[in-house]
């Protein structure tokens, strides 16, 4: 157990590397689901990565473990503000209304 609790802030870490990359790439096949503020949560992930990754020199561990707690919620965000977008993007492709009024 406490092997796998050393290794978790490097897996977290790769984890954000990877969700910052892929946050990188939206733009590239997708750029209409791409916006402005995504670059700080680029920011964001590649900051956290890095302070993880640097666990001995910077960090304790109540703080590694905040910064861990943190950054699962901000994947997750991430994931479905691009979700929504898309939904959105076909909503207004088919031009179906959102809400429809039956009184």
């Amino acid at each position: 157990m406490s092997n796998f609790l050393s290794k978790l802030p490097n897996l977290v870490s790769t984890i954000l590397i990877i969700a910052g990359i892929g946050l990188c790439l939206v733009p590239v096949f997708r750029p209409q689901l791409f916006k402005r503020q995504d670059i700080l949560l680029v920011l964001l992930f590649f900051v956290s990565a890095a302070l993880l990754l640097w666990k001995g020199k910077y960090l304790d561990e109540r703080p590694q473990w905040s910064l861990i707690l943190l950054s699962i919620p901000a994947i997750f965000y991430t994931i479905e503000t691009l979700l929504l977008r898309h939904k959105k993007q076909l909503n207004a492709k088919s031009e179906k209304p959102l809400v429809t009024s039956n009184r």
